[in-house]
């Protein structure tokens, strides 16, 4: 008879914990407005936390921290389009690939992002890395826009462009012309990789110094280069 009236609180016990279980479950929220309507899956503090499922007027499948997409995870937007990748705070970050379709036919864009903006295939912000250096006293890599696939090379000494002696050049894609004091590579493909040497009187004027500069370009557009000795 004990044992049995044992089993009865118990099981009434189980019936009282189901409403509140519910409740936690509908009580836990997510931020991101999209994908707020419904959430299953972990939660802390009344907001989605840990993996869960959240729809709305797209969906995220994938981890939550603090009632926002934080971590891996998928999401799946109204429009057809999709992205399968890392996620901070709500906002695409680190690497990931997004699926969207134009004009019925599927289009990929695939690498690095970083608050919901597509950076490269690279994670490296500048857009360019250089592999040697030698020789050379400063140098500036500047991207002037996103359209014109051109790298432009110039050297200066004393605040003046000149040409160096002993130049050779070195690319992995498009063709070289000149103009003036510059050097111009045109119809290039990215990544564009490169090499710089020439030869350069040091500051008393008694010896050469070989100088070389080996680099690689890694988002399209239009692109300055200058080596100053």
């Amino acid at each position: 008879m004990k044992n049995y009236i044992i089993k009865i609180i118990a099981i009434l016990s189980l019936i009282a914990i189901q409403p509140m279980l519910k409740a936690q479950k509908v009580g836990c929220m997510v931020l991101k407005e999209e994908i707020s309507e419904n959430y299953e899956g972990a939660c802390k503090k009344g907001l989605a936390h840990g993996i869960g499922v959240a729809t709305g007027i797209d969906k995220y499948e994938g981890k939550f921290k603090k009632g926002l997409p934080n971590g891996k995870g998928s999401y799946y937007y109204s429009d057809g389009a999709t992205y399968k990748g890392n996620w901070h705070k709500g906002l695409r970050n680190g690497k990931g690939e997004y699926v969207f379709k134009i004009e019925g036919q599927d289009s990929v864009v695939a690498g690095y992002w970083k608050n919901d903006r597509f950076i490269g295939k690279s994670k490296n912000e500048k857009g360019y890395k250089i592999t040697l250096r030698r020789g050379i006293e400063g140098f500036s890599i500047q991207r002037l826009n996103e359209t014109d696939n051109r790298v432009e090379i110039y050297f200066e000494r004393n605040r003046m462009r000149y040409i160096p002696n002993g130049l050779l050049l070195s690319s992995s894609s498009g063709y070289r012309t000149s103009s003036g004091n510059n050097t111009v590579f045109e119809d290039i493909k990215y990544p564009f990789s490169g090499t710089i040497r020439y030869s350069v009187l040091n500051k008393l004027g008694t010896s050469m110094i070989s100088c070389e500069l080996e680099y690689t370009i890694e988002k399209p557009g239009k692109w300055y280069i200058v080596l100053r000795n």
